[in-house]
């Protein structure tokens, strides 16, 4: 990708970011959450899956640097609202997941966190998946692998 490729994104994503601070903030998820649902355009479809994901983790690192830009200290729920945003908008399905520690971990950071994936790899928001219970998922591929014991705490 060219130079002035990734300074757009970046800059993009530099516009996009002060929105979703705000949204996650002031803003029910029931009145935002359908934006980040299906793409925009089709456009993506003529690409392969490789190209797809290449452009997914482009737009994940510009992400992370115009947080970084703006003096860091974004949440990673805007971060990943903006990824899902500029990965809509280029016709790229993608998933947003919410999820929670679970109790059997210990550990320091909050308790909850939010990543996007594409094609089971996490663009933004890495983490250790196995720390974390998913609650909901957001985008085209909301269909998340349940564990057994996510099950059994719906069903009580």
């Amino acid at each position: 990708m060219k130079l002035w490729s990734r300074r757009r994104l970046v800059a993009e994503a530099i516009a996009l970011l002060p929105l979703a601070r705000l949204l996650v903030r002031f803003v029910k998820i029931g009145r935002w959450k359908h934006t980040l649902g299906a793409s925009l355009s089709g456009a993506a479809n003529q690409l392969g899956a490789a190209e797809r994901l290449e452009i997914a983790s482009q737009i994940g690192r510009s992400v992370e640097r115009a947080s970084w830009r703006m003096g860091g200290g974004t949440k990673c729920l805007p971060k990943a609202i903006v990824a899902m945003w500029m990965l809509r908008r280029r016709g790229i399905a993608a998933r947003l997941v919410i999820a929670s520690v679970c109790k059997t971990q210990e550990h320091n950071a909050d308790p909850l966190h939010a990543w996007v994936e594409l094609q089971s790899t996490m663009i933004i928001g890495h983490c250790d998946r196995t720390l974390y219970h998913p609650l909901a998922s957001f985008g085209e591929q909301p269909d998340l692998p349940m564990r057994p014991e996510s099950l059994s705490r719906e069903a009580s």
